[in-house]
């Protein structure tokens, strides 16, 4: 049984994975690097018929770099360790993604195009199909595992030849289950029809008991003027920050035009430098008043709703 869930492949997921990796930026230097070297190293490893290995090295060349040389010696490496209906998936994806690439105009990979179609077909040869169909809202389970429906209802699964579970259950808790035995290179369409019950509508809860009416809480008279000060504080020293900011500005854009990047300027430029430098420190004292009557005005409306008059007591 272990055996048969790990060999469960859903086809879809296969064009999930392939749509994920196109939309993927372009991969850096440094990884493209990276990934030709686990791609030797995976090539050494399968030549030397060591399966496992080769298939780490070829994910992480995959991982880094994207490439559908490096899909196809995945779904290789997968259909020789006895894995047919992920090398199946796999083939798939590799198919995808090279026909994509060659159809953006890298010729290179419709070779590898070819080859993933070639072989993946022969290892959905060997393996069941099961083609699902679902009618309303209700989830899908092959051996014990949720495989995703499409929107239409319909799932494609490719699985070892030999016995599968497939059951269904709707919202309602009612369960569907159907056995079938699968065969090498047959398709078996199976279909579930769900009622889809809907749950009764649970009761309104009664409303809460009439609660006490309590007194009506005052603000402190002295939280407005001090509201009034600090908001004054802050709109001051922003008005004061945008004023002497722009001025400074304007003031270096000047000088830079006229000076340039050198920073060549005559000793008749002294005092207008002078004064760009003293707007941007005036600017930049004004940024931090109005700072401070921002946490101000927060302190005080802290300490205000904190002490209104009328709160209950503990």
């Amino acid at each position: 049984m272990l055996r048969t869930s790990r060999a469960l492949v859903i086809v879809l997921a296969a064009c999930a994975i392939t749509g994920t990796a196109a939309a993927q930026s372009e991969p850096a230097a440094e990884a493209i690097e990276a990934a030709r070297a686990d791609f030797v190293e995976g090539q050494a490893h399968f030549k030397g018929k060591r399966w496992a290995e080769a298939l780490r090295s070829f994910e992480r060349s995959y991982a880094a770099a994207l490439s559908p040389n490096a899909q196809l010696m995945i779904a290789r490496c997968l259909r020789e360790l006895g894995r047919g209906p992920e090398a199946a998936a796999a083939f798939a994806s590799a198919e995808g993604e090279a026909k994509r690439r060659a159809a953006r105009g890298e010729s290179k990979y419709a070779e590898t195009a070819e080859a993933a179609a070639t072989e993946g077909e022969r290892v959905r040869a060997t393996l069941g199909r099961l083609e699902i169909h679902v009618s309303g809202d209700a989830t899908l389970m092959v051996d014990k595992k949720v495989v995703a429906l499409s929107k239409e209802g319909d799932a494609i699964v490719y699985h070892e030849p030999g016995p599968v579970q497939v059951s269904v259950k709707d919202d309602a808790g009612a369960e569907q289950r159907q056995t079938v035995n699968l065969t090498g290179g047959h398709t078996v369409a199976m279909e579930f029809r769900t009622e889809g019950k809907v749950a009764p509508i649970a009761p309104a809860p009664a409303p809460p008991p009439p609660s006490r009416e309590e007194p009506a809480r005052e603000l402190p008279g002295w939280m407005l003027p001090a509201m009034l000060v600090t908001g004054g504080v802050t709109l001051a020293g922003t008005g004061l920050f945008i004023g002497f900011g722009s001025s400074s500005r304007a003031t270096y854009g000047e000088l830079y035009s006229r000076c340039g990047a050198a920073q060549e300027c005559g000793l008749e430029d002294r005092a207008q430098a002078d004064a760009g430098k003293l707007s941007q420190t005036i600017a930049n004292v004004s940024l931090g008043v109005a700072i401070a009557g921002v946490v101000a005005t927060a302190v005080v409306l802290y300490l205000g709703l904190t002490n209104q008059k009328g709160a209950p007591s503990n």
